[in-house]
């Protein structure tokens, strides 16, 4: 069984709480991982990087100042029982270069770096082919100019938690630096002040956008970089990849391998009787991925790995399957094997996997008379009725119901559908045949019926697929199956919940449970759509958090947390149902708002402005908010540019004083 601890490293940085900043600029030189690590009785207190040095010089640290006061004390840890995809969405989300690892009892156990995830998922994948341009998400590359200072360029590295900073001579790439040679030089009396172009890398290392993932994988770590530039076709700089955008781009083609490995609810269809196989689609076959115990006795060989139609050699069966595939709800069809008949129930568990229930009717094909034509074998309700009555039915019915004999059931009541519990979607009871001529219908039509009942023995509720065709034309007597679904009927729900799980933690930012970055963008597409249709205004809204890092560094990330999850509960609520409000990233969130001018915009930022102004925050009391808003006037104006004039606008309001409201202007 995997665990991550076999990926964590144990030969990490350990520093005292009374040791020196200059101990730890020696021994975070000397590390691998860049990284001290702060131990008290075994458990990580803090965490010190080659960043928190940085930004300890700038505030005026020392060489003789302990190297705890200015390490990272809100420190992300996991412990090592937790999945590898649950680690690698905290690594994405939390934007981590590492992660401490602790045991049960919460002790250091050592430390999960980016590049034994993008290695382990390198070898698991097998072949990336997600390309470089698919991964740039920034709107816009960080970048800093030639006569930029060296505290200018640190300074904007620490604004936007980046160790990297592509460095421009006009619009002509000409080198990079990182953190690691800024904390190489800070030390230098009046080093800050001077120009970058005194300590740049010339040697930048640079792909082009179709570069895949493997390929640039394997370029990280033969040069040891910790990003990569993403030129254009025409060397234009168009992005840089770090390696957290790797684990992202490997994680998403992981994900699947992942959740094929999930053993979701089959353990408890292995252990059934009724032989089950699931396949999956793949090199124009379907081939089996899984099936359980009675399957392979059924079967009498190794399915694995084989395909479906080389085992039932079965023109029936692959027409069958491709109709599930292609959209269809269910089928069955007989098959014989060896001696043996059965139908086989095919329907689909997820968009890809198709299940295939064999239920065994070989007594049912031998016998001719119309009252063997139900046998007592089968694992499912079997009867015949005119509608109103039960004429005859098979032991299974008896056995659910605990009756001796069929009279004796009917002694209570005439139809078995008298026992339909009422539930949406499901076929009910009404004292007419209206569910009988309802799965007639289905049936004829290959649509799911369902009826749900109590079983009194186990004093649970069971659901049927409900199966109906005419049985004797002249006597108007129907053939109905009621096939125990119950198992196959939850693992859907629990799929279909697990789908809709993921589509919500894909669209909704994980902290203040708004929409995000990439929910935004679809939105807008349909918002853009709709104002060049109706010819009616969209504006969009931009406001960041003022001084959010000082509420951070003062008050701690938990503080910081609070007041990002509390905006932005305060301005969902002033804000129109059809506004579409979103978490931008960091302490950034935008507001599309249809329908609505540059004008009615901007009064709605000042509404929002005043009401973020005059609300007690717990612990930080006073907050403010700075706006920029812009209005998409042409068709000719896109998203993007949209998003530019409003941080633009945004911008003059930072630059203006903060706590204000600016539109955009040409």
């Amino acid at each position: 069984m995997f665990s991550i601890e076999q990926l964590v490293k144990k030969d990490v940085l350990i520093l005292s709480k009374e040791a020196k900043i200059a101990d730890a600029i020696e021994g975070i030189r000397n590390s691998e991982d860049k990284t001290g690590v702060f131990l008290e009785d075994g458990r990580v207190v803090g965490i010190v990087t080659e960043s928190d040095i940085i930004g300890a010089f700038l505030k005026g640290f020392s060489y003789s100042d302990k190297a705890y006061n200015a390490a990272t004390k809100s420190v992300v840890y996991l412990n090592s029982n937790r999945s590898l995809e649950y680690v690698v969405d905290m690594l994405i989300l939390k934007n981590l270069k590492r992660i401490p690892i602790v045991d049960a009892d919460g002790k250091f156990v050592g430390l999960l770096t980016q590049d034994a995830v993008i290695e382990y998922l390198d070898g698991k994948n097998d072949k990336l082919k997600q390309k470089a341009i698919d991964m740039i998400v920034a709107s816009k590359v960080i970048c800093a100019h030639v006569n930029d200072s060296v505290k200018h360029c640190v300074l904007l590295m620490n604004d936007y938690r980046i160790g990297f900073l592509p460095i421009l001579d006009g619009d002509r790439l000409v080198g990079q630096i990182t953190d690691s040679a800024i904390l190489s030089i800070i030390d230098r009396p009046g080093v800050l002040e001077m120009p970058v172009s005194f300590f740049i890398n010339p040697e930048v290392v640079a792909v082009n956008e179709s570069a895949t993932v493997e390929s640039i994988s394997s370029l990280m770590r033969q040069k040891n970089l910790k990003e990569v530039i993403v030129l254009g076709q025409s060397g234009e700089l168009l992005g840089v990849l770090s390696k957290r955008d790797l684990i992202k781009g490997a994680k998403n083609s992981y994900k699947h391998l992942l959740k094929k490995k999930l053993k979701s609810a089959r353990d408890s269809l292995y252990a059934m009787p009724i032989p089950i196989v699931e396949v999956e689609r793949s090199d124009g076959g379907y081939y089996i991925i899984w099936h359980n115990a009675a399957a392979k006795a059924v079967l009498d060989t190794e399915l694995f790995d084989f395909r479906i139609t080389d085992i039932i050699k079965s023109k029936e069966l692959q027409k069958s399957l491709e109709l599930i595939d292609s959209g269809a709800d269910s089928d069955k069809i007989e098959i014989d094997i060896e001696d043996k008949s059965f139908v086989i129930s095919i329907s689909k568990t997820d968009d890809s996997v198709l299940q295939l229930v064999f239920s065994d009717i070989t007594n049912i094909k031998k016998e001719s008379e119309q009252i063997k034509r139900i046998i007592d074998i089968l694992p499912e309700i079997i009867l015949v009725t005119n509608g109103k009555r039960i004429v005859s039915a098979n032991k299974c019915l008896l056995d659910f119901f605990g009756v001796e004999s069929l009279e004796e059931f009917l002694q209570s009541q005439n139809c078995i559908c008298e026992s339909f519990l009422s539930q949406e979607g499901f076929l009910e009871f009404d004292g007419k045949s209206t569910w009988l001529e309802t799965a007639l219908q289905n049936t004829a039509e290959s649509i799911e019926s369902l009826a749900k009942m109590h079983d009194k023995k186990r004093g649970v509720e069971r659901i049927f697929s409900v199966r109906a065709v005419k049985f004797d034309l002249d006597s108007g007597s129907v053939l109905v199956s009621l096939h125990d679904i119950t198992e196959i009927y939850l693992q859907r729900e629990l799929l279909e919940n697990q789908r809709k799980e993921l589509e919500r933690l894909a669209a909704t930012d994980s902290l203040t449970g708004i929409y995000n970055r990439n929910r935004l963008k679809e939105i807008a597409i349909y918002e853009f759509k709709k104002m060049k249709r109706d010819k009616y205004p969209l504006s969009l809204i931009m406001f960041d958090i003022d001084h959010f890092k000082k509420i951070n560094d003062t008050f701690g990330h938990n503080v910081g947390d609070y007041t990002l999850k509390t905006i932005a509960s305060l301005v969902g609520g002033l804000i129109r149902e059809s506004d579409t409000f979103v978490r931008w990233g960091g302490e950034e969130f935008i507001i599309l708002a249809p329908s609505t001018s540059l004008q009615n915009a901007s009064i709605l930022a000042e509404k929002l402005r005043a009401s973020i102004e005059a609300y007690n925050f717990e612990t930080v009391g006073r907050v403010t908010c700075s706006f920029g808003v812009a209005e998409a006037s042409t068709n000719r104006l896109d998203f993007e540019e949209l998003v530019e004039r409003a941080d633009k606008a945004l911008y003059v309001a930072k630059k203006g004083g903060r706590n204000r409201v600016e539109l955009f202007s040409n």
